[in-house]
């Protein structure tokens, strides 16, 4: 099978959960001996230097980096919102250089498939269809206008929530289109694609979740001997933000109350400099920024939070986190897309209440216990490879059909 996959977000090396997605299932597709060309952004904000970085990659994976600014600028935001009924983070992605590649890619190859990860690439399919008859799919890693309607819910800014209530209805009426406009579509949760149907959407679908391959599963068996807290997540992603705040003045203040020896370390990149500054200010927690090697920071901690308190699809970081070792405590909302039982394979919080009590009641054996049987729970439901056959006996299925 010939697949291409065009994201604007370029994928390797995988260093943030977007990324880790997209790669995770680029890496499977050739694993499994399929050919995979991936056009993806390389925007100026995460901006990766491709001849160094992909040097090494296997001869069936081909990757062409289109450069482009997405900034955001004033003067657009407001025409938008005058002058077009699009969302405004979807024009941001459009480069008229991604287009000419793509039809390039498309006039000069037969492709089997074509792969749209994350729904604002899907702006291009009118232009696939006139230069492609492949099947064409829509990978959804999460059902982006509801990230925006729980953000808009915690806005305090009346002015703030009622543009960002604007945004939300703009990108959901963007995504459903482009839904229209594909052949089939993969969210990686069922209750992202129960939503997607509930408006409407009746298209070939299957639920493919955010795998993690094999061999990154640490195999060693954990033995914490203490215990420490790790939050990890992009710091430019404002649900992360919120919910690590949230948890910092609602549940950390109180923890160390009662547990003065308790630590907590914090990772993430793209912090704004007054954020950092604000963490770095909070007791008994340290800031440690961006790392080279987040993986290897997860083995050394026995506990990872992921305080969500929006968001949408799953957390990647709590799949990278379990096969690391870490025991996750973690929201609902934080776990979506991850059917682990509580207290078995993962730990649920969803008030600060119920924060404080599981970390103030939680023993380094118990959490052991947890971490370990996470390992075993990953490599049985969360396997890329496993779910990366799936996905192709799906598309195998349409193409015959």
């Amino acid at each position: 099978m010939n697949i291409l996959q065009i994201t604007n977000k370029f994928p390797y090396p995988p260093k943030d959960g977007a990324s880790v997605c997209i790669w995770n299932m680029t890496e499977s597709f050739a694993f499994a001996g399929h050919s995979v060309t991936v056009l993806a952004l390389n925007t100026n904000k995460h901006h990766t230097d491709f001849s160094a970085e992909t040097a090494n990659l296997p001869n069936n994976i081909q990757i062409y980096p289109i450069d482009i600014n997405t900034d955001r600028k004033a003067f657009a935001l407001l025409f938008n919102l005058m002058f077009s009924k699009l969302p405004y983070t979807a024009t941001r992605f459009y480069s008229k250089a991604f287009e000419n590649k793509l039809i390039e890619l498309l006039d000069a190859n037969k492709y089997d498939v074509i792969q749209i990860e994350l729904p604002y690439q899907a702006y291009y399919i009118p232009i696939i269809r006139k230069h492609s008859n492949a099947l064409i799919s829509l990978r959804l890693h999460n059902v982006e206008n509801e990230i925006w309607k729980r953000l808009a819910i915690n806005e305090k800014s009346k002015f703030r929530r009622d543009y960002i209530d604007d945004l939300a209805q703009r990108i959901e009426n963007f995504e459903v289109n482009m839904l229209k406009e594909a052949d089939c579509f993969i969210p990686v949760t069922k209750r992202d694609c129960d939503y997607f149907i509930s408006l409407g959407i009746d298209k070939p679908h299957l639920v493919a979740p955010i795998g993690i391959q094999s061999r990154y599963v640490d195999s060693v068996k954990v033995s914490h001997t203490s215990l420490n807290y790790l939050f990890i997540g992009t710091l430019d992603w404002q649900p992360n933000v919120e919910g690590l705040l949230w948890f910092l003045d609602n549940v950390w203040k109180e923890v160390i109350k009662i547990q003065s020896d308790k630590q907590f370390y914090i990772i993430g990149r793209y912090a704004p400099e007054d954020l950092a500054e604000t963490l770095k200010r909070y007791p008994n927690t340290t800031f440690l920024g961006a790392v080279d090697n987040a993986i290897n920071y997860m083995k050394s901690y026995a506990v990872m939070v992921v305080p969500l308190q929006s968001g949408s699809g799953m957390r990647v970081k709590i799949i990278e986190g379990m096969a690391a070792g870490c025991a996750i405590i973690s929201t609902a909302m934080g776990a979506e897309g991850v059917d682990a039982v509580d207290g078995e394979s993962i730990i649920i919080a969803n008030s600060a209440y119920e924060f404080i009590e599981k970390i103030k009641n939680t023993s380094v054996e118990t959490t052991n216990a947890v971490a370990n049987n996470a390992k075993n729970f990953l490599l049985t439901n969360y396997n890329a490879e496993n779910i990366a056959n799936s996905v192709l006996r799906f598309y195998d299925g349409l193409l015959s059909s």
